[in-house]
């Protein structure tokens, strides 16, 4: 059975406070986290570059996400790809445990990669948290971990190579979508600036109309992809 998605939301502000008064996991979780994932893979072993991976991955990023398989941590970063998810899990249901645990307020962007039948994800998610202490509370739950009852193999969170919700705003809004990534689009879930890229590689859009045309919901100014189904705006 998936993991219960119901949570009070006094639990999740004393998570956030709780972990805000922890920048960094002490030496016993540190410890423990490498014990857990010293025989987990490389997270890119073995896997196929997602929609979200870079051909370069910058130094800096292979730094933390070396700490990260290690135990110790995100190095300050805020976007984190969570491989070994189950297959079955879509966007939506990672929305819903983020949520049950607390983050709803706490992340910005999300994206789940489907496979070519539109119908399996592809083992991985992409969040972006609004700070690193966020983040971090993430890592802790769940790295090294399984992701719920379905789940065969321990949960791996590291840094992403696509820092920030600017840097991913910029790759997809300029960048065309795959097939698999028109239908099951990344979700930015607060306005965003036009990207420089984007003003130079065309006229600026149109403005965001006041419902979604898919689904009907009402729409926020700024918004790229509806909140409520996940529809690109014209």
């Amino acid at each position: 059975q998936p993991a219960p998605l119901a949570a009070p939301a006094a639990q999740g502000a004393q998570t956030a406070a709780a972990t805000a008064r922890q920048p960094a996991p002490s030496a016993a979780q540190g410890a423990h986290a490498a014990t857990a994932t010293a025989r987990l893979p490389s997270p890119s072993a073995g896997a196929s570059a997602s929609d979200q991976e870079s051909a370069e991955v910058p130094q800096a990023v292979r730094a933390a996400r070396e700490q990260a398989m290690a135990g110790f941590g995100l190095s300050g970063c805020t976007t984190v790809m969570v491989r070994n998810i189950p297959a079955h899990i879509s966007q939506l249901a990672v929305m819903q445990q983020l949520n049950a645990l607390g983050f709803s307020a706490l992340f910005d962007f999300i994206y789940v990669p489907m496979g070519k039948n539109h119908k399996l994800n592809r083992g991985s998610a992409f969040v972006n948290f609004v700070h690193s202490r966020a983040a971090l509370s993430f890592y802790v739950h769940y790295h090294g971990s399984l992701w719920d009852g379905s789940s065969t193999k321990p949960t791996l969170v590291v840094p992403a190579d696509l820092q920030g919700f600017e840097q991913n705003a910029e790759r997809f809004c300029v960048q065309e979508l795959t097939p698999g990534a028109r239908l099951n689009p990344p979700l930015f879930l607060r306005p965003m600036a036009r990207p420089a890229a984007a003003v130079a590689a065309g006229p600026r859009l149109a403005a965001a109309p006041a419902a979604c045309s898919l689904c009907g919901e009402t729409m926020h100014p700024g918004h790229v992809f509806c909140g409520a189904c996940g529809a690109r705006l014209p």
